[in-house]
């Protein structure tokens, strides 16, 4: 028998793909469905599963990627599922790793599985690596932006900078795009700050990786890449500069 554990965080979907895979594949067991970067750790450490199907987008800010950057080793097959066709697609065909697009095909399910069944045990080196290389590439991160109309999905690396309006933020891409969310400026800076993104000023949050000069003064100003100019406050003056180093 070989041991698939979901990673999903709509339950009907889940249900669906539960169903698809027993109906075609008497030889694969489901040993559970799990929904958070948490419980997904620990079912995996127990159940030591060939092969996991990799919701992108979990609860909250939480990912499918987080769970695989948080695995000492990485000795199972992955397909991941994502809804969202506009992003990571073209960087998980890249490292030739498998994902199907909600709603899941059933063609296209039973083609992946085959595929793993026919790979298994001959590729597992490639994949950790092209795991590896893919989760690391946080820039290429998927991030969910709620507003009034619903929520946006882009990549991390796309967003320049984060401007502070009152209860709500205004996120400002490098194509000078303007977007309001339904999220506090801190809330935004603290859902950011693993990728890379610093707080410069009491109204700015800004994506370290668009930082094209610091211009010194009483607390300076950056330039970023799409061409803005923005006010650093001395109070954050030490901490940019510092990470800035780091980079």
């Amino acid at each position: 028998m070989i041991r698939a554990l979901i990673v999903e965080n709509e339950p009907a979907v889940a249900q669906l793909l539960v169903e698809k895979i027993k109906r075609n594949f008497a030889d694969i067991e489901i040993v559970g469905v799990f929904d958070t970067v948490s419980t997904s750790l620990a079912a995996i450490n127990l159940y030591h599963p060939q092969l996991v199907f990799l919701d992108v987008e979990l609860h909250g800010t939480e990912t499918g990627f987080d769970i695989l950057e948080k695995l000492i080793s990485i000795d199972f097959k992955v397909i991941f599922t994502t809804a969202h066709n506009k992003y990571a697609i073209q960087a998980i065909k890249f490292s030739a790793l498998d994902y199907l697009l909600k709603p899941i095909d059933e063609e296209e399910l039973k083609f992946a599985i085959r595929k793993f069944i026919i790979d298994r045990g001959v590729t597992s080196i490639s994949q950790k690596e092209s795991l590896l290389a893919y989760t690391q590439d946080h820039q290429n991160v998927p991030i969910g932006l709620p507003s009034l109309e619903g929520i946006t999905f882009i990549p991390v690396g796309e967003i320049a900078y984060c401007k502070g309006e009152s209860s709500q933020t205004s996120v400002h891409t490098t194509n000078k795009k303007e977007k309001i969310v339904n999220r506090t400026l801190k809330e935004c800076e603290e859902m950011l700050e693993k990728f890379g993104f610093c707080r410069i000023h009491k109204s700015y949050v800004v994506n370290l990786h668009h930082v094209r000069k610091y211009n010194r003064g009483d607390g300076g100003f950056v330039d970023l890449s799409e061409g803005s100019k923005l006010d650093v406050s001395k109070n954050y003056k030490d901490e940019l500069l510092g990470r800035l180093h780091k980079l």
